[in-house]
Parts: C-alpha cells; structure tokens; sequence
C-alpha cells in the first residue's frame, strides 16, 4: 500500500540519523538526504515504504541500514557486496553511500523500483549497478562471481538461493540477515559468526551474521 512520506529538511534527517552512526559525515549525510528525497518523491506511486513505518522512516529504514557499517569493516580491503530484494534501497544503497570501499550490486526483481534505484543512486551521488531479476538456483548475469557479503532485509530465501549463495560466497565471506527476535538456526552448510547485533527500536529486530563453512553435497538433505 503507497503511503506519503513527511517532508524532512537536511537539518531534521541529519539529527534523527546520527544517533545511530555518529561517525557520518556532514557529505554523507547530504547524500543521504537525497536520497530521501527521492524516495519522497516515488513512494506514492510504488509504495517502497509501507505506511506502517512511515512516521519512524529515518529510525526503522535508514538507522538500520547504516548499523551494519562496523559487520562490514570485519572484512578489510576492496570488497564485493551484493544486497537482495533491494526495494527502497535499504540497506545495499545505504551501505554504498557510507563506505566507499565496497562495491555494491542491488538486486531487485520489479523493473519500476529497480528504477527507482537508479535515480536514487545518482540523486544520492554513488556508483553501484543495479540488476533486475531473481535469486533462485542461479544468479543473473551482472552479479559478481565472488562475493563478500550478501545483504538480506525483509527477504526469505528458499533453500535453492542458499545454495546459489554458497557457491558464490568467498572465503570468509558473510551473508547479513535483518530479522526478528526469534532464535534462527544456521541455513545448510553456513554457521553463525559472532554475536547477534540488536537494533534500536522497541521490537528487537537483529542482524545476523552467517558464513559459509563446508562444501555442499546435493545428497544431503536441506535445513533451510
């Protein structure tokens, strides 16, 4: 369901973001902004945020996108990320506006918000490429071979995707899941890394880590 979102000057989003990334930047913040602006802009039209959430849009959309900053510099150097499911950009547009070292691949499956993507990657003044189409037992073409995280907020994978996921995850490589408080179980094949990371809010919602650890056998049942 499309929703308006509350006009937000630069002044107002910086002040309401920064709680939960006090290292921004004054540059990255603007970006930041305009990319909220854009998202202003489109929502009405191909509802990226449900009406739901939109009187907490910069806490529950963009402060939980930039608290994966730190899971990120667990990995050191130039780096490939890969975010699933993108929608309104959150949390891979985020992320490639906050740390420039990785290079961000958005994968979106509907052509009208892979467009808002695109707009919303040049009104935020960042390179990353935008794929449109599906995770299932491959890939499409434009992503990575190697990647070092996968990023997933408000997507569930099927047990075919895991596998995709497995294959193409480097060596200490890590898949970011956004999820609730309930406890998880590792999908096949991956182990959990570290401690959950509890995000702000009243609901307990969580980051969880996965890496994958062991070489799949298509003879081994799935457990996710």
């Amino acid at each position: 369901m499309a929703a308006e979102l509350p006009s937000i000057g630069l002044s107002e989003f910086s002040a309401r973001l920064l709680p939960f990334a006090p290292e921004l930047s004054a540059a990255v913040l603007s970006r930041l902004h305009g990319h909220y602006l854009e998202l202003q802009r489109w929502n009405p039209r191909i509802g990226l945020v449900g009406p739901g959430t939109v009187s907490e849009v910069i806490e529950r959309h963009y402060g939980e996108s930039v608290a994966a900053i730190p899971l990120l510099d667990r990995l050191p150097g130039r780096r490939q990320l890969l975010d699933l499911g993108s929608g309104g950009g959150f949390p891979g547009l985020i992320l490639a506006v906050c740390c420039p070292r990785i290079d961000v691949v958005l994968l979106e499956s509907r052509e009208r918000k892979a467009a808002f993507l695109r707009r919303a990657a040049t009104a935020a003044d960042t390179t990353l490429r935008v794929v449109t189409g599906y995770l299932r037992a491959q890939l499409p073409e434009g992503v990575p071979q190697r990647l070092d995280f996968v990023t997933l907020r408000a997507v569930r994978l099927e047990r075919a995707a895991w596998r995709t996921l497995h294959a193409r995850l480097s060596a200490g490589g890590h898949v970011l899941q956004w999820s609730g408080p309930e406890s998880s179980s590792p999908p096949q094949g991956f182990r959990a890394v570290g401690d959950v990371m509890p995000l702000a809010g009243g609901d307990k919602r969580v980051i969880r880590t996965w890496s994958a650890f062991s070489q799949l056998s298509t003879c081994e049942p799935d457990r996710a």
